[in-house]
């Protein structure tokens, strides 16, 4: 079960250029993970920001290395979490 509200999942045009040239990368998997909370490949300091970040409703950040040279990153804004934007690191 979800534990926050992903809110409209809006992506990055540089991640629609990424999705164009790869037809492996699964959006629907990494948006999954993130919503249940498995944040990828963050330190743990990160992941336990994300664990607090649940409980006080601040945000939440996952990162998913998806081959040596493409990275994702999934933003969940705070409170009231409108909004989940998947985007490469470049596009911060």
């Amino acid at each position: 079960m979800p534990a926050f509200k992903l809110g409209q999942v809006v992506m990055t045009n540089s991640v629609q250029t990424e999705l164009a040239n790869d037809s492996t990368i699964n959006l629907f998997n990494i948006i999954n993970r993130h919503h249940h909370c498995d944040w990828g490949d963050l330190c743990h300091e990160d992941e336990q920001a994300n664990v607090e970040a649940l409980k006080t409703g601040a945000r939440l950040f996952s990162s998913y290395k998806l081959n040596p040279n493409l990275t994702l990153w999934v933003i969940t804004e705070a409170e009231p979490r409108n909004f989940t934007t998947i985007m490469l690191p470049s596009d911060y």
